[in-house]
């Protein structure tokens, strides 16, 4: 949601609520918490103090990992591993519609059966990427009355929230761009592409030629998204401090992926441009950890990625010895000097997500980085650089040096060859083919529908007779296009509250979605229901 319309909501929260919160802190022993605060396409280097001078002065009481890797180039793998500590070649998540397999016990689950409360408040979070990881979802509510409510009930939490505004399109607020800025005029011939910039949640690889003249423009407008979360954090910290959460909550703040901005021609990153990469500008994000001063101390020159957090996490909370997980806690040394990362080409925007073919894979290690492109777990091309002498990863030395791919290319196939890969198929049975199809409850007809038609609530209801559906979706047109088929159990699919920001930013753009539903074991499909998105 944008800042101007949080900012009165939330200053009465740290007044009311703050003030409780700071009375209860001091007469009681409160058990350990965390909070995972992760932002959307933020990367390392243009996360500066001149950039996000209020995060910074808050971060002086905090550790920064100034080496830190993320292990895809889109969210749904990145906080998937910052959740349960999979290794992405291990949960199957390359594409929208993809969650980790329900029998896994998780992390999370394990909290809870343990006692913390654990959560998030983001409508988004209850779609299928992220199921299974034991994260209940409160849609609606905010972070701070979530916190409130765990902390005055002197229960302990494991909290995440994801900032979504540092996402294309790149629209801050005029107050966070640099006074004087000039953008481009109608008519004018960057116009065009500063509207698309400005306007469109993704940028397929070729749709938009950019030119380098664009390049200050697109900088501008990328850091004034950060320094509009620097000052939605600025207001975050003021309530975490006034709530006495300092010396008792383990506050993690990092992002889930990096972002190209014309490095290789494209702005984005693999959802957005359907041509997802693992280059630096990708996958350097930047990792600061509050750390109460009762636990043991971090390394903080060590390199590190996120499959570290929850193994840290779960150590600091006295759980460590639960699970062994692929990472590393901070607090002592790696298993491994090496790095892995694995990617779809097209993340959330994959054309056909129970079919995902293209990826990339990557290994780095003292300072070499082998990059390869794959077709499912077969290696098609290679690609090396030697990041110490070409950081930009311009120069290909693969075939300069041998006994370098030699050396890490085996242990990546390795890692190749056991890549999970959903592979579904519907289930059917016979009883199920004479089935009447569904009949659509809300919307019961093709039409318009806005945010107040829904008052921010979207969910879809038909009456049927399966225990089961599939429910299959054609949404948008031209670069702003997907498709696919999620399997509801019931009759009903609850997406869950949007704040008017989010319907407007990211659904509105589609335009049009296409639905139908049948039951999972019947060939009867309902009448389509055609519904055009609207402001």
């Amino acid at each position: 949601m944008r800042w101007t319309s949080i900012f009165v909501s939330v200053v009465l929260v740290l007044v009311v609520v703050g003030a409780t919160l700071t009375f209860h802190s001091r007469f009681a022993d409160p058990p350990m918490n965390v909070i995972l605060l992760t932002v959307e396409s933020l990367r390392a280097d243009r996360f500066t103090a001149s950039v996000a001078p209020k995060f910074f002065e808050a971060a002086q009481e905090a550790v920064h990992f100034k080496d830190h890797r993320s292990i895809a180039s889109w969210t749904g793998p990145n906080i998937v591993s910052l959740l349960t500590g999979l290794s992405p070649f291990a949960q199957g998540v390359h594409a929208r519609g993809h969650s980790i397999a329900e029998s896994l016990d998780t992390p999370l689950e394990r909290l809870a059966r343990d006692g913390w409360a654990v959560g998030s408040v983001q409508a988004f979070a209850k779609t299928e990427n992220f199921q299974n990881l034991g994260m209940p979802v409160v849609a609606g509510e905010s972070p701070e009355r979530w916190i409130a409510r765990q902390t005055l009930a002197g229960k302990p939490f494991f909290f995440w929230y994801h900032y979504l505004d540092t996402h294309l399109p790149y629209d801050p607020e005029h107050r966070f761009l640099p006074s004087g800025l000039q953008l481009p005029a109608e008519g004018e011939p960057a116009f065009e592409r500063m509207q698309a910039l400005r306007q469109q949640p993704a940028l397929r690889a070729g749709s938009i030629v950019f030119e380098a003249a664009d390049r200050p423009l697109i900088d501008a407008l990328y850091a004034g998204g950060i320094q509009q979360f620097d000052a939605w954090f600025a207001v975050f910290w003021k309530f975490f401090t006034a709530a006495g959460l300092r010396d008792n909550t383990i506050l993690i703040v990092t992002a889930d992926h990096g972002e190209e901005l014309l490095e290789r021609g494209n702005v984005g990153h693999a959802s957005t441009t359907a041509a997802g990469t693992l280059f630096e500008e990708s996958v350097r994000v930047p990792l600061f950890i509050w750390w109460p001063p009762r636990l043991t101390p971090m390394l903080t020159e060590r390199a590190s990625d996120h499959l570290d957090v929850m193994p840290t996490v779960l150590e600091a909370l006295g759980q460590g010895g639960q699970a062994a997980l692929p990472g590393s806690t901070l607090t002592g040394a790696r298993k491994s000097t090496e790095w892995y990362a694995v990617t779809s080409k097209a993340g959330f925007a994959e054309a056909e997500p129970e079919a995902v073919k293209d990826f990339i894979a990557a290994v780095a290690e003292e300072g070499w980085k082998l990059i390869v492109r794959t077709k499912r777990r077969e290696v098609l091309d290679a690609r090396l650089y030697n990041l110490l002498t070409d950081p930009q990863e311009r120069r290909d030395l693969a075939t300069d040096r041998p006994d370098i791919v030699g050396r890490m290319l085996p242990r990546l196939t390795e890692r190749l060859a056991n890549l999970a890969i959903p592979d579904k198929e519907p289930r059917r049975t016979s009883r199920g083919e004479d089935q009447a199809p569904p009949q659509w409850v809300s919307p019961a007809r093709s039409g318009t529908v806005s945010w107040d038609d829904l008052q921010g609530h979207l969910y879809l209801e038909w009456a049927g007779e399966a225990p089961s559906y599939v429910l299959e979706y054609t949404a948008g047109s031209g670069v702003l296009s997907v498709k696919g088929q999620l399997t509801v159990n019931g009759p009903r699919k609850d997406f869950g509250v949007f704040s008017r920001n989010y319907w407007e930013t990211w659904i509105v753009p589609y335009r049009e979605v296409t639905l139908r539903v049948r039951g999972e074991s019947s060939k009867r499909w309902s009448d389509p229901l055609t519904i055009k998105l609207s402001k």
